[in-house]
């Protein structure tokens, strides 16, 4: 591929989505590799992102009939590509360098979390704590966090309320006011928000029960400053009532729901609670 579409030869590239799209459907795991390595030429597609180039080149309607096999053939190489990556002795890492590593492993979490990849989804899902442990030990405070990149996978993923706990411990760790706490808020909002609904289900009460938990832990534990603590509330409680348009009156009854179990849990927490009622009038 590198050979043939190097990038001496780039001004005579044609159409980078037909032509990479041969490519995928050839041989996919070649591509793939291709792709995310940056090995090839793109033309006018060069510096864009492999997840954006990849969704792009899937909606093209030249691609319409060969979509499916196109999916099938990225998901299957992908699956492979990020076993292949965890399976790099520390030797090989090093050599190639830890940083270079991980940027490659961020743009392959992209292409998952972006893309309808049900196999590679549906792996990490099953095996969702072997994963989280590999993307773990590659976290780097202040750098990319393949942690976070692996939950918004899950989060576009998941297809029942499996990782309801998971989301839930992300607001109350943000609580405790450790750096990029509001990331890991940001996380465990849009992991509850994107459970999907059961009939008959109520879903604004699960994200708003995140952000109440939020509230009243980073109020009782002082590692926030408390205007801070309420203007994350007041910004994500109204994002919420745009997300879910209900009346007025339905969301202080959603509110007073959720703040009397944390009333009713400790006599400690009542005038926090009340503090944080204060906020939703």
């Amino acid at each position: 591929m590198t050979n043939e579409f190097g990038r001496d030869n780039e001004a005579n590239l044609g159409d980078p989505f037909e032509i990479w799209g041969k490519e995928l459907l050839k041989d996919a795991a070649a591509a793939l590799e291709d792709i995310l390595s940056g090995a090839g030429a793109r033309g006018a597609q060069q510096c864009a992102e492999p997840a954006d180039f990849l969704a792009d080149l899937l909606a093209q309607p030249t691609h319409e009939d060969a979509k499916g096999k196109l999916i099938e053939g990225l998901d299957a190489a992908m699956l492979k590509w990020l076993n292949d990556q965890r399976a790099w002795p520390p030797s090989r890492i090093i050599e190639y360098g830890t940083r270079a590593y991980r940027a490659r492993i961020s743009d392959a979490l992209e292409v998952a979390a972006r893309l309808p990849l049900k196999a590679t989804g549906s792996d990490m899902i099953r095996a969702h704590r072997i994963w989280a442990d590999w993307f773990r030990g590659l976290r780097l405070l202040g750098d990319i966090d393949l942690l976070r990149q692996f939950d918004m996978v899950l989060i576009l993923k998941q297809t029942d309320d499996r990782f309801a706990t998971r989301w839930f411990a992300a607001c109350e760790e943000a609580a405790w006011g450790w750096p990029y706490w509001q990331t890991k808020l940001r996380t465990g909002l849009l992991g509850l928000r994107k459970i999907p609904a059961a009939h008959g289900t109520r879903p604004e009460l699960v994200a708003a029960a995140g952000l109440v938990e939020f509230s009243v832990l980073g109020l009782s534990r002082r590692t926030i400053p408390q205007a801070q603590v309420e203007s994350t509330f007041r910004r994500q409680a109204g994002a919420l009532a745009v997300l879910y348009p209900r009346h007025a009156e339905h969301w202080r009854d959603v509110w007073a729901e959720l703040l009397d179990r944390h009333r009713e849990s400790t006599i400690e927490k009542a005038d926090i609670v009340s503090s944080v009622a204060a906020w939703t009038r």
